[in-house]
Order: structure tokens, then sequence, then C-alpha cells
């Protein structure tokens, strides 16, 4: 809310609660999963199976093991445009 204008803003959210001794991994997208912060960026706005080639060899496989076999939740990072939101949890 702004003091001046009086206008009032919203916003929507969702909350994920986990338990406090849950064990989290963070991860950084672009420049981590993807090659390149700029061509991982720009595949994921294209869409498409090219989306997959700027991925690191075996880094989807070994985020599920992380999830699937050490039993930890994944919590991806990223400084993509809100935008762009359905895009990125498609690629993820």
């Amino acid at each position: 809310a702004s003091a001046r204008s009086r206008s009032v803003h919203s916003a929507e959210c969702c909350i994920f609660l986990w338990r406090y001794d849950d064990r989290v991994v963070v991860c950084d997208v672009d420049g981590t999963i993807t090659r390149t912060d700029v061509i991982g960026f720009i595949g994921t706005i294209r869409g498409g199976t090219a989306v997959h080639d700027h991925t690191h060899p075996g880094v989807c496989s070994f985020m599920q093991d992380v999830h699937d076999r050490l039993g930890v939740k994944v919590l991806y990072l990223t400084s993509r445009p809100l935008r762009l939101l359905n895009q990125n949890k498609r690629f993820l």
C-alpha cells in the first residue's frame, strides 16, 4: 500500500508448509541446471525439445534421485520473471 496515493495492491501466493526437520536442498536454475544463464532462459521461453538441449547432462535424473532416494525436498531458485512461471514449471 502507498501512503501517498492511498492505493492498495494485492498479490496471490501459495505457501508450502514443511516440517522443521525436513531436509531441503536449494538449487539455482540458471547456470546450474542449465548450461548457461542466457541460453537456458531463452530456451525456456521458446519451449519445445530445445529446452533440454541446454541442461547439463544427467541433472534431471540426479535431482530426481536426490528427492526419491534421499528423501530431500528440492527448492528451485530463479530470477526469471513471474510472467514466465508456467513455462518454468513445465521446464522443471
